[in-house]
């Protein structure tokens, strides 16, 4: 008889006792076995188990090895990036902004910049209390530029900061430091000035004092009759104030130096061929202050740099063409001088039948004062 009929009858209750008893011993002996073998499976299941977990922390530790390797290297990667990206603007980009904005660093003769020259100029012009002595322009990068000018008046000097951006000066810092004619009332074009109160303290003043004063005449002067009552009186042209027939080209109350005394221009900073009187140390006749004042119109106008970056550039250059138009047309004449001379000699000036009224504007106690 087979297991399966012996176990059959063992659940239908029809073994004999003693089958059923060899059965149940023999049944004894395979849960033994059953339970040895499921003790050690277990055993070995445990054993794989920790040998997973210990390959899983393995793996996890690997993994984050890796991913911290990759962000190291990002990490440097983006660093040098930055660091490139700043060398760039800082080495690169900044001297190249440099390059193409007006840069008044820029060497024109060996001992100018390509500022020297326009800013006399423009400075003789529009300025009647001042002199350009100087500029010294430092590169803040980006286009940018930092610039210290100094001056002079005749009685004191001065150093005024200007700031120039992109090819263009700051309007504020530029205002402040261009003191302009047409800021002043010390020349009357129109009106009639009682100048009496000035005329009181002249005769009031020390002989030694130096006296800066505006002196306005009846009617626009030639150049020859200017140096006539300049000898006559002994006094020094600081700024003859041109007259210009159109009262929006006069406003702007334009001017050149009668004489030849001032500040030497290098001939190397200029084309001093196309330019022969740009610098008043050459003009010393009536005829060449003419030429003169020309010249600083014709300079100006072609300066496309410094025209470019001065606020209102371009309309003043409009202004400068038609100022340049008139004198062709109907010569340089004068309706004010800016003068420094004696309390004897400005009042003598003063009953000069050409003078209409004067202005004192500065006095120092005497001409060594300065």
């Amino acid at each position: 008889m087979g297991y399966k009929e012996k176990i059959q009858k063992y659940k239908d209750g029809t073994l004999s006792e003693d089958e059923r008893r060899d059965l149940e011993q023999e049944m004894e002996k395979i849960r033994e076995i059953s339970d040895y073998i499921y003790g050690l499976e277990l055993s070995e299941s445990a054993d794989f188990s920790g040998e997973r977990e210990k390959s899983a922390e393995e793996s996890l530790k690997n993994i984050r090895r890796s991913v911290s390797r990759r962000f190291l290297k990002g990490g440097v990667a983006t660093g040098a990036i930055v660091i490139a990206i700043v060398m760039f603007l800082i080495f690169g980009l900044s001297p190249l902004m440099n390059r193409i904005y007006y840069d008044p660093a820029e060497a024109a003769s060996e001992a100018s910049t390509v500022l020297d020259v326009p800013m006399h100029v423009f400075t003789e012009l529009h300025c009647v209390d001042q002199n350009y002595s100087y500029a010294l322009a430092k590169p803040e990068g980006f286009g940018s530029y930092s610039i210290k000018c100094g001056f002079s008046s005749g009685l004191q000097s001065s150093e005024e900061s200007l700031f120039l951006n992109k090819g263009k000066f700051d309007e504020d810092s530029f205002y402040d430091t261009f003191k302009l004619n047409h800021s002043t009332d010390d020349f009357e074009v129109t009106e009639k000035r009682d100048d009496r109160f000035y005329v009181k303290e002249l005769a009031r003043l020390p002989e030694s004092a130096y006296v800066k004063c505006a002196v306005n005449f009846k009617k626009a002067l030639s150049l020859e009759e200017l140096r006539d009552i300049m000898d006559r009186n002994q006094v020094y042209g600081v700024r003859a104030i041109a007259d210009l027939g159109e009262r929006q080209i006069s406003a702007n109350h334009l001017g050149f130096i009668p004489g030849s005394s001032g500040k030497i221009l290098e001939k190397d900073a200029y084309d001093s061929k196309q330019y022969p009187y740009l610098c008043n140390t050459d003009a010393e006749t009536p005829e060449e202050w003419a030429l003169h004042f020309q010249n600083m119109l014709e300079y100006l106008i072609e300066n496309d740099d410094f025209m470019g970056a001065i606020p209102d550039g371009e309309l003043q250059k409009e202004q400068y063409k038609e100022a340049l138009a008139y004198i062709k047309k109907n010569g340089v004449k004068v309706y004010s001088l800016v003068t420094f001379a004696s309390p004897e000699n400005l009042r003598n000036m003063r009953k000069d039948s050409r003078v209409a009224n004067i202005s004192i504007m500065d006095v120092k106690v005497s001409e060594y004062s300065r």
